[in-house]
């Protein structure tokens, strides 16, 4: 079982918890939260499967919590608990605020660089990696684009990746990123059919470079297609329509509730119901 005990002073380690996901031959699950309802929700659900979790914010909710009170929040609830939690930031573009999130103390953040040139991609992250370091935070690494459910990117047919394993290679080797996201052919959103899942990239990914793979777009794929993932390579799987919806459903079916606190623990309930099938299925070794 993963137990996720490597640390920098109090700062929790993503790249630990992924090495023991690769040694468990399992994977650590991903929630992205918008409030301390939803993120009760994650950690309840870790805690009752006994399993690391990380908890995600996306650079909206990141911006509109605030950086330090989302990181005090995550502090509280996470304090005392018998299973450890990561508090990442998801998706974020902007190096800046990625640089404020790691020195105000966040475990780690995925810089998206799918928007710049690649010789600025690699420069960009390779030089953000640098400043983790000196802080104690960790980098999730991407430069090629993940698409939504129904975007296709410019040139990509689906006749296979899109770019060649020498640039990942470069790329992981260059910025010393801890984990990586390639594009394996899933979307952020829901899905109206299941994606075609590229395994043979993941693989060869995997064996180039044996850096943890990043699955983004789990969020209703097949559970056999997960598990096969991560006996490719993937060591954390990110899920946020399917806790979106599920915050959004407990709303939606709470007009008789007349009290907020109530309808507080509905969402929190209605996260950790759908998180807590993630974490027993994906989050345990075989």
């Amino acid at each position: 079982m993963v137990t996720g005990v490597d640390r920098v002073g109090s700062r929790q380690r993503l790249g630990g918890l992924l090495r023991e996901a690769a040694d468990n031959d399992c994977a650590v699950m991903a929630f992205n939260v918008v409030d301390p309802a939803s993120m009760q929700g994650v950690l309840d659900a870790a805690e009752a499967a006994e399993v690391p979790v990380v908890v995600q914010l996306s650079v909206r909710s990141a911006r509109q919590w605030g950086i330090e009170a989302a990181l005090a929040c995550h502090a509280e609830a996470s304090a005392g608990r018998r299973t450890l939690s990561i508090l990442h930031l998801d998706h974020c573009t902007d190096r800046e605020f990625a640089e404020a999130c790691l020195c105000a103390g966040w475990d780690s953040v995925l810089f998206d660089a799918s928007g710049l040139p690649y010789d600025t991609a690699l420069r960009e992250t390779a030089e953000l990696v640098e400043v983790a370091g000196e802080v104690g935070g960790e980098v999730e690494g991407e430069f090629e684009a993940i698409p939504r459910v129904g975007e296709v990117p410019d040139g990509d047919e689906g006749g296979g990746p899109a770019v060649a394993l020498e640039r990942v290679v470069e790329f992981v080797g260059r910025t010393g990123v801890t984990c990586f996201s390639p594009d394996l052919g899933t979307a952020h959103g829901a899905y109206v059919t299941q994606p075609v899942v590229d395994f043979e990239w993941a693989r060869a990914i995997t064996a180039a470079t044996g850096v943890p793979l990043v699955l983004h777009g789990g969020s209703g794929l097949d559970p056999a297609v997960m598990s096969q993932l991560v006996g490719c390579g993937v060591r954390k799987i990110n899920v946020s329509t399917q806790i979106k919806h599920a915050y959004l459903g407990a709303v939606s079916a709470s007009g008789g509730v007349t009290e907020p606190v109530e309808l507080l623990g509905r969402i929190s309930a209605a996260v950790r119901e759908v998180a807590a099938g993630y974490c027993r299925a994906i989050g345990r070794g075989n």
